[in-house]
């Protein structure tokens, strides 16, 4: 098995507007898609790891709380059972969500570039990677699983994150058109693989979308 990013464009403030708005038919949904995309006890999803009894039962409960209740306080470590919740609210009555590609890539692509660039982009971007290869939460502190995390980046941070890649890119390109690409370490995949950052973050720009990554 490997770890893919799976990348769509959503609208994250009306994500958000289902938190604490106390709709039990909102709830309802919500309980129906994740069982209908995670359900049955040790259900393997695609390439993620299997999803337990217990696991469903704790997605379930703090959908049941992030919509009664509101944003949940102290909660420091999202395990397996707040990802599958987080990424069913993710989708959820997204009229406009973009899919994207992205699942073709492996997630070794991305973190291998993030480890080989981490000194070549500016701090900003370079965190935004991180985000990407260890995972954002929303609620906690921080995701702690065997396999799946999700991450985010708001459009503003999307738009940036994409102009950085490009003008690395380019840099790269001329580098590469010159005979000189080793001479800052790049290598001709990396060209590739920026390529394909750029792909999936134009379709979500395109629309003023936020981007969503489950990796799975």
């Amino acid at each position: 098995m490997s770890l893919r990013p799976n990348i769509i464009g959503i609208r994250r403030k009306k994500m958000l507007s289902f938190v604490g708005c106390k709709d039990e038919d909102v709830l309802k949904g919500l309980l129906t898609d994740l069982n209908e995309n995670y359900g049955g006890e040790d259900k393997e999803n695609g390439e993620g790891e299997a999803k337990s009894a217990d696991d469903m039962k704790i997605a379930a409960e703090f959908l049941r709380k992030v919509v009664m209740e509101g944003t949940p306080t102290g909660l420091e470590t999202e395990t397996l059972g707040h990802v599958l919740a987080v990424s069913t609210l993710a989708r959820f009555r997204q009229d406009n969500l973009v899919e994207t590609d992205s699942n073709v890539w492996k997630m070794r692509g991305v973190t291998d570039f993030t480890e080989q660039f981490s000194k070549k982009l500016d701090p900003t971007t370079t965190q935004y990677l991180q985000y990407l290869c260890n995972g954002r939460p929303l609620f906690g502190k921080k995701i702690k699983t065997d396999w799946n995390y999700y991450a985010y980046l708001g459009y503003a941070e999307l738009d940036h994150f994409r102009d950085a890649i490009e003008l690395a890119y380019n840099h790269a390109a001329e580098l590469e058109q010159k005979g000189k690409l080793n001479e800052i370490d790049f290598e001709t995949w990396t060209l590739d693989m920026m390529e394909a950052l750029m792909e999936w973050c134009d379709p979500v720009l395109d629309e003023k979308l936020d981007l969503w990554m489950d990796v799975y």
